[in-house]
Formats: structure tokens, C-alpha cells, sequence
């Protein structure tokens, strides 16, 4: 097991469904773990936030953070986010090396729930796994107003190509 693991994703909680379960597995193995988000989600993730009356960005950015602070604190891991904005994510290339020059490379390899590698990302909606529709459709994990577009809750699962077929969730 490598003494380093580096997640980046792009908001700040995506590393908790994601990588929740490597990071965790690294760090009961003695490893280190960092989380590092390029964007807070302050635009799109954080709709919820700014139904509050008076919300600012820097504060739904604080939330954020300590959010995605605790998370990865209760996993073992240390957070920072890069706060390259979002909706329009501003790439900052030397900022992007900073992070590619503290790169160690790991190997991992996804596994589903039944302890198979993991094969397919599947879209659950509602519980159940879809296989129509439409496959990117942005900020379409939140809760919507009115009438949702896919289902109530949206959220995605590693399976293996068996499970992916069946639509077994192990459930």
C-alpha cells in the first residue's frame, strides 16, 4: 500500500462518494491521504445554501470548506480546495502543475459491492439503475425545484458488469 494517497475531483464533496472508501482503506492502512478540490461548487452544488436570505459566495464558500473539512476528517484525510470558481471552472495551469508535481501514482482498482472489479458507473435514480436518458446533465445530483428532471435523488454507484446488467444494487 503506498504511504500517499491524492484525490482531486472537481467540487469539494465529490471525493466522498467517489474515493470515501480508498481513502479510508489507505489511511486504516497506515497511509496518508489528501483531498483536493478545484472548485467549492459554490454555484452549482450548493443550491440548498443560497435559499438562505442574505447569502453571500465567500460564506457559501466557508460552508463548503468546513463541509468537506469534516468529511475528509472523519476519513483520515487533509482537505484544501484550489477555488478555481465554478460555472465558469477558471483552469489555472501552474496551479494545476503545483498539485502534478506532488503527484505519487497509485494503482487502484474499483470493486463493486459483491467484491468483483468494479466495471461500469452506473446512474441510479430513485434506487433503481437507468440505462436511457440522458448521461450528462449538469448539477442533476441536487435536489430541483418543481419537477425534477430524472427523480427525486440521483446519485451514481460502481458495479460490476454482472450487477450493472441486472441492475443489482445489493440492496
Amino acid at each position: 500500500m503506498p504511504r500517499r494517497v491524492q484525490v482531486i475531483g472537481a467540487h469539494s464533496a465529490d471525493f466522498v462518494w467517489r474515493a470515501g472508501g480508498a481513502v479510508a482503506k489507505a489511511v486504516e492502512l497506515g497511509g496518508t491521504a489528501e483531498v483536493i478540490a478545484l472548485s467549492y461548487g459554490e454555484r452549482g452544488e450548493s443550491g440548498e445554501l443560497w435559499k438562505q436570505e442574505g447569502q453571500t459566495v465567500e460564506n457559501v464558500k466557508r460552508i463548503r470548506h468546513a463541509e468537506a473539512e469534516a468529511a475528509a476528517g472523519h476519513l483520515g484525510a487533509s482537505f484544501r480546495c484550489l477555488d478555481l470558481g465554478d460555472y465558469p471552472l477558471e483552469i489555472d495551469g501552474d496551479r494545476l502543475l503545483e498539485i502534478a508535481d506532488e503527484r505519487v501514482p497509485l494503482q487502484v482498482e474499483a470493486r463493486c459491492w459483491c467484491g468483483a472489479r468494479a466495471t461500469h458507473n452506473a446512474r441510479v435514480v430513485n434506487g433503481e439503475v437507468t440505462y436511457e436518458g440522458e448521461t450528462v446533465v449538469v448539477g442533476d445530483t441536487s435536489r430541483t425545484v418543481g419537477t425534477p428532471l430524472f427523480g427525486d435523488v440521483v446519485r451514481y454507484e460502481l458495479l460490476c458488469r454482472r450487477h450493472f446488467r441486472d441492475g443489482d444494487l445489493g440492496r
